[in-house]
């Protein structure tokens, strides 16, 4: 029970995916696959410490907040002091409008906050969709090695056109071809969920990480459809 994981953890994944990639390495040291392969180890690794990056400054903002709030309970302190008590009026109809004033200005200046007090998210929000889209790229490129891979090159009645895929692989070769591809897939959704453990309450980019999770899930489905297809034709 030491070696149990109750949660993701972001070395598991990238021992996992260097072992996928030097897997693709052993069974198809020609392929492009093995190249994006090794490419998606070094992204595995860095994905942690760009993660990190996303909320390196919120201590920092924490203290700018913390600042921001000082200056507003002074600013709105010394406000009231001097339109009322600073001011020479005795009576009610000469009050409102300082009134008036006051409540003008502090919604001013507190709506002027707000947008300074929104700032940390909307930098991490920033970093997390660059983080994401990178990641995205990968899925595509990975699901880009696999579309043209036909496992209909292994029916009988199968004629070949004139810009029909060449079929270079075994069927038993084609569908390690699959089985590693889609692992491939799998093992990037994985890598985004480590970014739920950070911002769990972040909606936003709770969104983003399931809409990685939805693109994961359908082209894991097309690959799985490739696999069903090819192991009902026999040989």
């Amino acid at each position: 029970m030491n070696n149990y994981h109750p949660f993701l953890k972001h070395q598991v994944i990238v021992d996992s995916i260097k072992i996928l990639s030097f897997r693709i390495h052993d069974r198809f040291p020609k392929s492009s696959l093995k190249e994006h392969a090794f490419n998606f180890v070094q992204f595995s690794k860095d994905f942690d410490v760009k993660l990190d990056d996303s909320k390196k400054w919120s201590k920092l903002f924490m203290i700018w907040k913390g600042i921001l709030i000082l200056i507003t309970s002074i600013f709105s302190v010394v406000l009231l002091y001097l339109l009322i008590v600073g001011l020479n009026v005795s009576t009610l109809h000469d009050k409102l409008p300082v009134f008036d004033a006051c409540f003008n200005m502090s919604f001013i200046f507190f709506g002027s906050f707000y947008f300074l007090f929104t700032v940390d998210r909307w930098y991490s929000r920033k970093k997390i969709s660059e983080l994401l889209i990178e990641l995205k790229n990968y899925i595509h490129v990975a699901d880009m090695h696999q579309i043209n891979k036909d496992p209909n090159h292994f029916h009988d009645e199968y004629i070949r056109a004139e810009n029909s895929p060449i079929k270079n692989l075994t069927k038993f070769e084609l569908k390690r071809y699959l089985d590693d591809t889609q692992e491939f897939i799998s093992l990037s959704s994985k890598l985004s969920c480590l970014i739920l453990d950070k911002f769990k309450d972040d909606q936003e980019i709770i969104s983003r990480v399931n809409e990685v999770e939805l693109l994961c899930n359908g082209i894991s489905s097309k690959i799985w459809q490739k696999i069903i297809i090819l192991n009902s034709i026999d040989e």
